[in-house]
């Protein structure tokens, strides 16, 4: 891991202590010193992993509510997580500004995405999309994330729009997916 995924892990990891959500982490990693570094190191870096993705996954779903609430339907995005912590979000075309979600809108996405993660810009991936499959009652958002250390895993989540146009989400999932931001030569230090 480099400098700044350290100082991002360091500055991220002190926020959620602060605010009294890492104390699961850090009991689970003291329970498990006896068993050697080894597993305190790895299960450290899953932690990291796990936080900092779910932390994405949060903004996604929070920026999606926004968007949808705003402007009556879904876009395709992405989101990008740099290592200080930030979340910066890529569009195909602007919300409200008339390009509907078309098929060029998630290889553009991912494209953007991977060159960002290829130049080490990025530490954390999201593609974000709304579909309807057929036999289905209700529509699904998918949200494939990604992590420099090469986890690659896709949430869904069924969901209902209210008439206000609040997003009441449904059942849900989160499944090992392909990787297809962060390479695995791209991940190496």
């Amino acid at each position: 891991m480099g400098l700044r995924g350290i100082r991002f892990t360091i500055n991220f990891t002190a926020k959620l202590i602060s605010i009294g959500l890492l104390s699961v982490v850090m009991h689970q990693t003291q329970a498990l010193k006896v068993d050697g570094l080894e597993h305190l190191s790895d299960i450290t870096k899953k932690s990291q992993t796990r936080i900092n993705t779910d932390f994405l996954l949060v903004k996604t779903l929070d920026k999606t509510k926004l968007l949808h609430k705003t402007y009556g339907e879904f876009f395709t995005y992405g989101a990008a997580l740099f290592s200080d912590g930030s979340v910066k979000f890529v569009w195909y075309g602007k919300p409200g500004g008339g390009v509907k979600n078309t098929n060029k809108a998630i290889p553009f996405i991912r494209k953007v995405l991977q060159s960002q993660a290829d130049s080490a810009r990025i530490i954390g991936s999201a593609v974000v999309y709304s579909m309807h499959r057929k036999n289905s009652l209700r529509p699904q958002l998918n949200v494939e994330l990604e992590y420099y250390d090469g986890l690659a895993e896709v949430f869904s989540a069924e969901y209902t729009v209210t008439q206000d146009q609040q997003i009441n989400w449904g059942r849900s999932v989160r499944k090992a997916n392909q990787s297809l931001i962060f390479h695995p030569e791209s991940n190496k230090s």
